[in-house]
């Protein structure tokens, strides 16, 4: 397999004290070769270079539903673990991280430790939910935890100290022995019965999340607040595609004072252009709704927050945000129709240890233009054409 950065929310826990980047051996003789058939590598390589997080899902779905004996497993269920950390999705990242673990000798030691990392770092990120404080999920995360120190203690370390994005592997094998300590400190109090207080993530309130952007009011620029985004026909958004995000924190009473980082994720409601949708609220969108997150937005943008101190609020705003890239993937009279009803926009807090210590979201209406409803051959989910 290949060697794989880290990178987006798996890293940025360790902004503050790691490079995101880890040196593999390099990959021993397998056991096995791989035999696949050219139609079997080409579902894979479909799944496996799929952008979108959802639809890459579906597509690995349906590869092991009709290879479920491929020779390519080790690489789909390491695509699944990926994904579903990269969605957020803690419970599946673990679920597939295990699938991947349980191969055995079918993966080398590096692969084994970047899994049993992404499976700590998984547990230790949604250790606060009900689900990941039942002893059976204490007792997997605190045996996958010791096997991650001992793989760690059986990696390579160059006697030139080779380095790694400025620094040298040592400094990165204390940090990763931190990650897997902290794991097994979190399992053993849970099999106490007693949650960890690195699983008790509220300590920081997200008290509002508001948009703004420049605006034309008359024949003057305004900056103002924005309360949803309209499809012009000259394909811009109005009030503009470029808005800034601001939100107040609030350390709660008990939170340490310290330095913190903030990074926001944006993702869309994306659905055909029917009346059907352009009916639909944002409070009527429920949880299992399938949210996309586009590459044509660049999100996370990682914020440290400095110094903060338990009741002090705090007026954080984030820049650049433009949604210019996002209308063009949509063009006018594409055979799909397809239309980001919603842009939901996540803001998250984490300490220094990576813990989510608050978090909050703003769903936002995106309004196609009258143009595009007529090329789309708008219509009511009836057939019938909608009302003037």
């Amino acid at each position: 397999m290949t060697e794989r950065k880290w990178l987006g929310t798996g890293c940025l826990g360790f902004m503050f004290l790691m490079a995101c980047n880890v040196a593999k051996p390099a990959s021993q003789d397998q056991h096995e070769k791989s035999f696949y058939t050219s139609s079997e590598y080409t579902a894979f390589q479909a799944a496996d270079e799929e952008k979108n997080s959802h639809a890459k899902i579906r597509l690995l779905d349906d590869f092991s539903i009709k290879y479920p004996d491929s020779t390519l497993v080790p690489q789909v269920y390491r695509d699944y673990y990926l994904t579903y950390f990269a969605m957020m999705n803690y419970r599946r990242t673990i679920e597939y991280a295990d699938k991947f673990l349980a191969l055995g000798d079918r993966i080398d030691p590096g692969d084994r430790l970047e899994a049993l990392t992404d499976r700590a770092q998984a547990f230790f990120a949604g250790c606060g939910d009900a689900g990941s404080q039942t002893p059976e999920a204490y007792m997997s995360a605190k045996t996958a935890a010791v096997q991650g120190l001992q793989a760690v203690s059986q990696f390579p370390i160059p006697p030139d100290g080779l380095r790694v994005e400025g620094g040298s592997v040592l400094p990165v094998r204390e940090h990763l022995e931190a990650l897997f300590y902290a794991v097994v400190g979190i399992a053993e109090s849970g099999l106490k019965g007693q949650i960890h207080d690195s699983c008790i993530s509220k300590k920081i309130e997200i008290e509002s999340i508001k948009l703004f952007s420049w605006q034309q009011v008359s024949d003057k620029r305004k900056y103002a607040e924005l309360q949803e985004f309209q499809e012009t026909k000259d394909l811009h958004f109005l009030p503009s595609a470029r808005f800034e995000v601001v939100c107040e924190l609030k350390g709660e009473p008990d939170l340490p004072a310290g330095d913190f980082l903030l990074w926001t994720v944006v993702d869309f409601f994306v659905a055909p252009v029917t009346q059907e949708y352009e009916e639909v609220e944002a409070d009527q969108i429920g949880p299992s709704a399938g949210w996309d997150r586009l590459a044509e937005i660049h999100d996370l943008k990682p914020l440290p927050i400095y110094s903060l101190h338990p009741g002090e609020t705090r007026r954080v705003v984030i820049k650049d945000f433009d949604l210019a890239k996002v209308l063009a993937s949509f063009p006018v009279g594409s055979p799909d129709s397809l239309w980001p009803w919603f842009v939901r926009l996540k803001i998250h807090v984490q300490d220094r240890t990576g813990r989510q210590i608050g978090s909050a979201e703003r769903i936002v209406h995106l309004s196609p233009d009258s143009v595009r409803k007529k090329t789309s051959r708008y219509q009511s989910p009836s057939g019938k054409a909608p009302k003037p």
